[in-house]
């Protein structure tokens, strides 16, 4: 946890509540939209079974912001194309 602090990931102090950084909150929920983005995509226009789509979803973690604005592309959502 110190480590993770010194980097400015979270703020931590011993037996306290540990908590996020607003920087690290906003990687956070970009990186739970990828995710959730994917699920959909493979689901509705790869014809995946739900089953299968939250595993094979969690490679999007490493896909570039350019392939996931051309998936958010595909469903007129323009909220995930920004890039970083």
């Amino acid at each position: 946890m110190k480590r993770l602090a010194e980097k400015g990931l979270i703020v931590y102090e011993s037996y306290k509540l540990i908590r996020l950084t607003e920087s690290t909150q906003k990687e956070a929920a970009f990186v739970i939209r990828k995710h959730q983005l994917t699920e959909v995509y493979f689901a509705a226009k790869m014809g995946f079974r739900w089953e299968a789509v939250h595993a094979t979803s969690h490679c999007s973690t490493y896909f570039p912001n350019r392939s996931l604005a051309l998936i958010s592309s595909s469903f007129k959502y323009r909220g995930i194309n920004k890039t970083k």
